[in-house]
């Protein structure tokens, strides 16, 4: 690979030769080791463009090891190597290469300054000193300490009725006998409960509104649709509240109720092929809820679905090992509590499967292939909507994609009603916050145009989708 090729980023350092300021180079050195590892590389000017390389005069090993040694602590693991590029006047160059592990004591900090002013880490290309909130988890991180097994600030028991239904699946799933009863003991063993209150974890599982807590006031997810490929005019948008299995439900639900589904003829048969499975929507949310940073405070899971892509934004970066170019092949979860629990309950079947089984289908049937990069304390996935088949004839009669007339209102709640066995006219009014008169005129036009069945009369008629 020509090293020369990588950007300036959270992983990779260009210098034109190593600083006279001992220190400055010092603090670029613990960033690295401090978030996840990078290389310096001495003899590029990437600013100019210019490989100028390295005086071999000089024994740059051991400027850089005294740097390490006298002004980093703790000891901070590196190695160094030589590289020969050929310039372009067609001189051969030699870079020096600093490769930085990130460690695992961390934090690492200045010898000549105390932990709270001497601790850096890398945010995206530039070096900066650790504040108050990312130091408490470099701490955390030294210790091995996940965030999900932290208490909570607050004196919390489980609900009950939460507690029963995770119980009953658990169990369920492992084959075994649901307790009469749950302790609290047992809780502390699955990490879900501490001494005397809820962890992170059993919060964000047993608690009906983890949201009202304030370290997981952000615990929700923020979902739009965009009326088109930009994102700046919205036709349907909604803050989801509750526990992690209550916002993935909820999270699809709203995904049902807005995306594309077109009606297809192949010879006498019709077809409805929506943008995306809704399977694939759901590993990637639970991707999303499992993996995001719970300890960044101010920020939600954020789902953004336009005409032709949805983008899943995550708070914190990947986890772990775990990079854009490793994520099939490595698996590392940075909430291993709330994983274990989420895998009992069956929101995935086997580990390290869900992106494999979204890259498969992304591979085969989406526009273009899935994107997954990182920036700005975030993780983004865009997944394309499915490439247009052109062995199938669309439908002049689509009632899975109501023809242009019918409202962006109507197109939303005939979604709704797609996604679910059988609607009411309540579960209209208190999905879209319309009045009962203007539900019942909704759902008459959708009648009228054959997109829907009705059955039941009073209080238990129910609306179908026409299949």
């Amino acid at each position: 690979m020509d090293i020369l090729k990588n950007l300036e980023n959270e992983r990779f350092e260009f210098k034109r030769e190593i600083p006279k300021k001992r220190e400055k180079f010092a603090e670029e050195v613990i960033a690295f080791a401090n978030t996840r590892g990078g290389k310096i590389v001495v003899g590029y000017d990437q600013k100019d463009d210019l490989l100028v390389g390295i005086d071999l005069k000089q024994d740059q090993e051991e400027v850089v090891a005294n740097i390490v040694h006298d002004l980093c602590s703790p000891h901070i693991p590196y190695t160094v190597s030589l590289q020969s590029i050929n310039a372009p006047d067609g001189e051969q160059k030699e870079l020096l290469i600093i490769d930085i592990a990130e460690g695992v004591n961390k934090p690492y900090f200045l010898k000549n300054k105390d932990i709270l002013t001497g601790s850096f880490v890398r945010v995206g290309s530039t070096t900066r000193r650790a504040d108050q909130q990312t130091l408490t988890q470099l701490i955390r991180e030294g210790k091995n300490i996940p965030y999900d097994v932290i208490p909570v600030s607050q004196q919390l028991d489980p609900d009950s009725a939460l507690l029963h239904t995770y119980t009953e699946r658990r169990h369920k799933r492992l084959g075994t006998t649901v307790p009469k009863q749950v302790r609290k003991a047992q809780l502390r063993d699955l990490g879900l409960y501490d001494q005397s209150t809820l962890t992170i974890a059993g919060a964000l599982l047993l608690r009906t509104y983890p949201q009202d807590i304030p370290e997981l006031g952000n615990s929700g997810i923020q979902m739009a649709r965009f009326r088109d490929r930009r994102s700046d005019n919205f036709i349907d948008r909604a803050e989801l509240l509750g526990p992690l299995p209550e916002l993935i439900e909820q999270a699809v639900q709203f995904f049902l109720r807005n995306i594309r589904v077109a009606s297809v003829i192949k010879g006498s048969k019709r077809k409805d092929l929506p943008d995306y499975p809704t399977e694939i929507f759901r590993e990637l949310i639970v991707n999303a809820v499992i993996h995001r940073d719970y300890s960044v405070i101010g920020s939600s899971v954020q789902v953004a679905i336009f005409d032709d892509r949805i983008e899943f934004s995550t708070p914190g970066s990947l986890a772990g090992p775990v990079t854009v170019d490793n994520i099939l092949e490595r698996q590392f979860s940075r909430n291993p509590h709330i994983a274990k629990r989420m895998f009992e309950m069956g929101y995935f079947e086997s580990w390290g499967q869900g992106m494999d089984r979204v890259m498969e289908w992304s591979e085969k049937h989406a526009e273009r292939p899935l994107q997954i990069r990182e920036g700005s304390g975030q993780f983004i996935v865009t997944l394309s909507a499915r490439k247009s088949d052109k062995g199938l004839e669309t439908s002049s009669t689509q009632r899975s994609s109501p023809p242009s007339k019918i409202t962006e209102q109507k197109r939303a709640i005939l979604n709704f009603i797609k996604g679910r066995e059988h609607t009411s006219n309540k579960d209209v009014r208190e999905s879209f916050g319309v009045s009962k008169s203007q539900a019942q005129g909704i759902l008459r036009e959708l009648l009228k145009g054959g997109f829907i069945t009705k059955h039941g009369a009073g209080r238990s008629t129910h609306y179908v989708f026409k299949a």
